[in-house]
């Protein structure tokens, strides 16, 4: 689904054509309003907008002023102008940019409806793979697919010593055609396909070329990048922008890529049925720093709450702020494994774990120093997930001297057999947690809902407010629930508003501010589409 935003100073503009167009647009698109160039700017850098429906004379930032921000951060945006100047340097500045149309507001809604539909599908035939497989096969043959992958497996997986290196691995860069910079910090992206065994055996290499190239759909326009495939299911990329000068805050470049790689997981959803989740890094990362940067990424991305919908967030630990040592990243390497197999229930992976350590005490080669390491590893594993989940109360039966203390067991055999008894009871309780884990979010979520239903409700502000991308939170809500957020919220607005209307003291004016409408005709609307009665009429039919 793609989103529109509405930009104008005039509620009533605004709100009548947010009207007209949801009603038009219902299954295509998810509409936002604002009132001024300020209220989009928000909306702009928290989430990708596909069309622009924007007047061009407004307070403060203009039309034109806002076409130069969106194109920054969206150059593939459709930008329509809807104006009631019809000043020929205004319409030349407008026209003259690429992606952008201009309509006079003199003109009937028809006509906005036909340039919606028109972009709609100017869209949808960009989206096409066939247009882009040819830019695609081009790239691939420049590219020395099996240097670039040892190079950024070096780099990925084996801590390569950088500081001492940087211009021989430059060379190596410019040999494999690997557009980075050693010079500059990267964005590091973890991709991670969720398709059956079957389609996996049938072929791997095909099953990677429609994100490949939909990938480089959205990004080469603004970013350098190279990936490499990890394993049979993950793909690594790392980018750098074309551009840093069109960033004035750095922040907002993970936005400019969480927006992107949602186009290319709803394209891959409708034309192959195929789940891809991804997680960002915040900010670049130091070369140096790839390696627990991507520790981290996969360790985010094993916390889904639901493996049908889609995964896209960011990481906004800043790992990369932070100097680990490579004894420490070692530890962390060991220690990411067993707590991600913990938080996910993976129990024959742990119950494998256990059975490793048992064979190498029975082969002698658990030294006390590896047992030591291990059993530390395990423990803390344990002891801080426990904290985290808050799980403390519910196992109350462990005892965390025993848990934090290897000499407290008399023998080898004794400790091993007390962190699995542990392990068990922290996985049993996990099970049941997990069962729970979504709606218990999305409870969550309707309680705020509930609690704010005077103010902005919208989409972005929901995520926003509860951590979520919002296409993620979108489909999570509808698998949920299995109704839209907006049906939702409609749902409470008209319940509380027939609430108020059943007391005649309370004025339509203030119902209509209490249910999130600062405009008492935008009330009227919303509540006759609702209902099939105005305010004033409902209130009439149940005090008579």
């Amino acid at each position: 689904m793609y989103r529109l935003l509405i930009v104008d100073d005039e509620e009533i503009i605004t709100d009548t054509l947010h009207e007209v167009l949801s009603s038009k647009f219902e299954a295509k698109l998810e509409i936002y309003k604002a009132y001024s160039a300020k209220e989009a700017l928000f909306l702009l850098h928290n989430t990708r907008i596909d069309i622009i429906l924007t007047d061009i004379k407004m307070p403060g930032k203009s039309g034109i002023e806002l076409m130069h921000d969106i194109v920054k951060m969206w150059p593939k945006s459709k930008i329509v102008f809807l104006t009631g100047h019809s000043e020929f340097d205004y319409a030349y500045t407008a026209i003259k940019q690429g992606n952008v149309k201009f309509i006079l507001k003199t003109e009937h809604y028809n006509v906005v409806i036909r340039t919606i539909e028109q972009l709609i599908h100017d869209i949808d035939k960009e989206n096409e793979l066939s247009q882009i497989i040819e830019y695609s096969v081009a790239q691939s043959m420049k590219n020395n697919v099996l240097e670039q992958e040892l190079i950024l497996k070096s780099l990925l997986f084996e801590k390569a010593n950088l500081h001492t290196n940087e211009v021989a691995l430059q060379k190596k860069f410019n040999y494999a055609n690997i557009n980075l910079s050693i010079e500059q910090p990267v964005m590091l992206v973890l991709g991670k396909l969720n398709i059956s065994n079957e389609k996996l055996y049938s072929g791997q290499d095909k099953i990677y070329e429609p994100i490949i190239k939909y990938w480089d759909m959205y990004m080469q326009e603004q970013f350098q990048y190279a990936f490499v495939k990890s394993g049979p299911l993950n793909i690594i990329w790392l980018m750098q922008l074309t551009d840093e000068q069109n960033f004035e805050d750095i922040r907002y470049i993970s936005k400019v890529i969480e927006g992107n790689l949602e186009l290319v997981q709803s394209n891959l959803l409708e034309q192959y049925n195929v789940f891809v989740s991804f997680t960002i890094t915040e900010q670049p990362v130091a070369w140096n720093m790839l390696y627990p940067a991507l520790n981290r990424l996969r360790s985010l991305q094993s916390l889904t709450l639901n493996e049908q919908v889609p995964l896209l967030q960011i990481d906004y630990s800043q790992l990369h702020q932070f100097d680990l040592q490579l004894d420490q990243i070692r530890f962390l390497s060991k220690l990411r494994q067993f707590s991600i197999w913990l938080e996910t229930g993976k129990d024959d992976e742990l119950k494998q774990l256990f059975d490793e350590i048992e064979r190498l005490k029975s082969s002698q080669l658990l030294t006390v120093p590896l047992f030591t390491e291990i059993y530390y590893t395990i423990a803390l594993s344990l002891f801080s997930y426990i904290n985290k989940a808050k799980l403390n109360v519910k196992i109350k039966e462990i005892d965390y001297n025993n848990l934090m203390q290897l000499d407290a067991h008399s023998t080898t055999q004794a400790a091993i057999d007390y962190l699995i008894e542990v392990t068990t009871q922290l996985c049993t309780t996990i099970n049941d947690e997990e069962k729970s884990r979504a709606s218990l979010v999305i409870s969550k979520i309707c309680e705020y809902i509930d609690a704010n239903l005077s103010e902005d409700l919208s989409l972005v502000k929901l995520a926003q407010v509860h951590y979520f991308n919002s296409s993620y939170l979108s489909r999570l809500f509808k698998q949920e629930c299995g109704i839209n957020i907006s049906e939702y919220i409609e749902q409470r607005r008209v319940l509380l508003a027939k609430q108020l209307l059943s007391d005649p003291e309370q004025k339509i004016r203030d119902i209509s501010l209490k249910v999130g409408y600062e405009a008492a005709h935008s009330f009227t609307r919303f509540f006759k589409k609702a209902t099939g009665m105005t305010p004033q009429e409902y209130r009439d039919s149940i005090i008579l």
